[in-house]
């Protein structure tokens, strides 16, 4: 536990939109106990925000905030991807 809790601060000492609670009790009710779990869980969750940006037409920079304005092109849509049609529920 002592590692994740060093891995959760070492991610909250950099600069970032938002914070990691730092209570190991707090990720054991989510089943996350090691730092690869947590890893794996926030890597499916920057994944789930990216495609509700993408499906909303909001953008976020790469620290995962919310940036105002971004140009874009829209692009032909292609077929749902298997993550994609996961999220949806498919």
């Amino acid at each position: 536990m002592n590692e994740l809790v060093a891995y959760i601060n070492s991610l909250n000492s950099t600069d970032s939109c938002g914070e990691l609670v730092s209570d190991p009790a707090h990720w054991a009710e989510y089943g996350i106990t090691t730092v690869p779990q947590l890893q794996a869980y926030l890597k499916e969750a920057q994944e789930r925000e990216e495609y509700k940006a993408w499906i909303s037409g909001d953008f976020m920079d790469d620290q995962g905030c919310e940036e105002d304005n971004l140009a874009y092109a829209p692009v032909e849509a292609a077929a749902p991807t298997a993550m994609e049609l996961a999220l949806m529920g498919l």
